[in-house]
């Protein structure tokens, strides 16, 4: 959460439009800047015109997860996947209480293709997402007898 806040600190007022900080241009064809970009919605501003209900849904998903994750004895990668999955969900929220919206701010092109711009917390959801679908195809290890 503190990697996340530190950008939004220092620089709490909107990049120039399409401009930002360009931290690496042309890098085996990939462009890197951080720029500033207000998203009322979910990810890339998808259902944007539910704003006002947004941050219940979050908050009643990141309830729902800690209460799985209480309850459920979890291996320990799959522990990590939801620790991210969750600490990403309470930034995300925790950016709409500061700001009264989520703050996206990596830009990223790939070859020429603008991937739609990010932050460290849909990062962080992405990775717990992708991280938990891989391990649930993954071997699991044998259960410890009790006799």
């Amino acid at each position: 959460m503190v990697i996340e806040s530190l950008p939004l600190m220092k620089y709490s007022s909107p990049f120039y439009p399409f401009g930002g900080i360009g931290v690496f241009y042309d890098f085996f064809g990939i462009d890197f800047s951080i720029v500033h970009v207000i998203n009322h919605g979910v990810a890339w501003g998808f259902l944007a015109s539910w704003q006002d209900y947004l941050p219940f849904v979050r908050i009643a998903l990141i309830i729902g997860l800690a209460l799985y994750l209480g309850k459920t004895r979890l291996f320990f990668k799959h522990s990590i996947c939801f620790a991210a999955i969750l600490t990403g969900a309470v930034c995300n929220v925790v950016d709409y209480f500061l700001y009264g919206h989520v703050v996206d701010m990596l830009f990223v092109r790939f070859w020429g293709y603008a991937y739609p711009i990010f932050n460290i917390a849909d990062s962080a959801i992405f990775c717990g997402v992708v991280g938990v679908g891989i391990s649930s195809f993954t071997k699991k290890p044998k259960a410890l007898s009790s006799t």
